[in-house]
């Protein structure tokens, strides 16, 4: 796959479609931003889980864009978070145990054993929708987004996630065809995965 510079991606002119739902995603980023920030005192294993909470955002931004721009998923980006994740949660869950959890903010709890469980549901659904569509309704990237989707949300909150990801790519979908028949349209799906992570982790439930 030709790789592509970030300056690269960023010109490229985008659409009205396309500029309401990037707009929509940074703004819950940046909500997300002052929601973890904030004003407040910020121990040093604070800073430490803020700086590594900020990186992952960030990199999911970028790959929601990429796939915007590309109609593909960033091979090498996605991997690298998705096998930073694995081994975050398994030596949170080495370290702590079955039970043991990472407090990140009032309301989000890192739980290992529910994200893992969460990260086998996704990735058997979305392995199989490859499998059985031959790649025409998902690809393998996707599988990654969406085991990394289940490392993030967790297993309590699969459903919500399932919905914000599913009827955002419906909505998007029928924005871009005016309402006519959207089959045969492909439609970049890692976005709208993205965008439920983000939503998700905002309403910290």
């Amino acid at each position: 796959m030709k790789t592509h510079s970030l300056y690269e991606i960023c010109k490229q002119p985008c659409g009205k479609v396309e500029k309401l739902f990037i707009g929509t995603t940074f703004l819950t980023l940046t909500v997300l931003a002052f929601k973890f920030f904030g004003f407040r005192d910020i121990s040093a294993i604070g800073f430490g889980h803020l700086t590594v909470i900020s990186a992952i955002f960030l990199i999911l931004a970028y790959l929601a864009y990429f796939d915007f721009k590309k109609m593909e998923v960033h091979n090498s980006l996605s991997f690298v978070l998705l096998t930073s994740l694995l081994l975050l949660n398994v030596g949170i869950y080495i370290l702590s145990g079955s039970e043991g959890y990472v407090q990140i903010s009032e309301t989000w709890k890192y739980i290992p054993y529910e994200n893992f469980i969460a990260a086998i549901i996704l990735g058997t659904l979305f392995l199989l929708t490859v499998l059985i569509s031959k790649e025409k309704a998902l690809g393998l990237g996707d599988v990654r987004i969406a085991i990394i989707s289940g490392l993030l949300v967790s297993y309590g909150n699969l459903i919500l996630w399932a919905y914000i990801t599913v009827f955002s790519a419906l909505i998007y979908g029928l924005l871009i065809t005016k309402g006519k028949r959207m089959k045969g349209l492909k439609i970049p799906f890692v976005p709208f995965m993205v965008l439920g992570i983000f939503v998700v982790i905002l309403l910290g439930v």
